[in-house]
């Protein structure tokens, strides 16, 4: 009977020693899960901030590539923009000389009057003609100051040009295209304006002593402080209405050259 108790109880208690080890050894195993879990964890969380820095070190990385890329892109465009501007500004440089360099060799090819055949000849005519037919033309140029006296300009573009102080002593200027030139100050003494163009022209403070202005045209022009003008110059030439001037003359209707007005039959 005691060695069945006995018995027993030793079965009882290999049975909670098997319980307690087995125990133990799912307690330990869940240690160890937990551990690894753990670790696992860990090592993740390690990972996701090692891959948050480097791509975080890649994208700054890119954006300084970027960056510096960008500012070598813009310094090229800044450089050939440079470049574009500086070539534009020797073209035009080229083109202002180049022009300048044309301009003055006409200049220089501009004949003296006592040079030309006498247009009475069949010689005289046909340089005439061919040198109507290639006038050149200094249209706006700045021309103040020269000298072209005793010079042929007839048929020449002077519009819109620059003519302040100008020396035009004896010029022949005859159907000459001045409208809008700016002639103050010249001096046109003895010069042949015969059939010249200057509508909206500056004639003030401009010398026209004996100039002939026959056929003219005056229309517009600013006609102030002229010196040395004449009635009888005036008589020749087509001005506007409502004009004054010191020599005297009172222009108050368009006067057409050549063709006296009488004021009786006016009215």
């Amino acid at each position: 009977m005691t060695l069945a108790i006995t018995l027993s109880i030793v079965i009882a208690l290999a049975a909670l020693a098997a319980t307690l080890y087995q125990f133990f050894q799912q307690k330990k195993v869940l240690a160890q899960l937990q551990s690894q879990q753990k670790a696992w964890e860990q090592a993740s969380e390690t990972r996701q901030h090692q891959l948050k820095d480097l791509q975080e070190k890649q994208l700054s990385q890119l954006e300084h590539k970027l960056t510096l890329q960008i500012e070598r892109l813009a310094e090229s465009q800044t450089r050939q923009s440079q470049r574009s501007e500086h070539v534009e500004h020797l073209n035009r440089q080229y083109q202002e000389t180049l022009n300048q360099t044309r301009i003055e060799q006409e200049l220089a090819a501009i004949p003296l009057i006592e040079d030309l055949p006498l247009p009475t000849s069949q010689k005289g005519k046909e340089a005439a003609e061919a040198r109507q037919k290639q006038s050149i033309n200094l249209r706006g140029y700045d021309l103040s100051g020269r000298d072209f006296s005793h010079r042929y300009l007839a048929h020449v573009d002077l519009s819109n040009a620059k003519l302040v102080k100008t020396n035009l002593f004896m010029a022949d200027l005859s159907h000459a295209c001045l409208k809008g030139a700016d002639l103050t100050g010249a001096d046109l003494s003895a010069a042949n304006l015969t059939h010249a163009d200057l509508r909206g022209a500056i004639l003030h403070d401009t010398n026209l002593l004996v100039t002939d202005l026959n056929n003219a045209l005056l229309l517009g022009a600013t006609l102030t402080e002229i010196r040395n003008l004449t009635d009888d110059q005036l008589e020749s030439a087509i001005l506007d209405e409502k004009k004054t001037f010191e020599a005297g003359f009172d222009e108050t209707n368009p006067r057409l050259p050549s063709i006296p007005v009488d004021p009786n039959k006016a009215e």
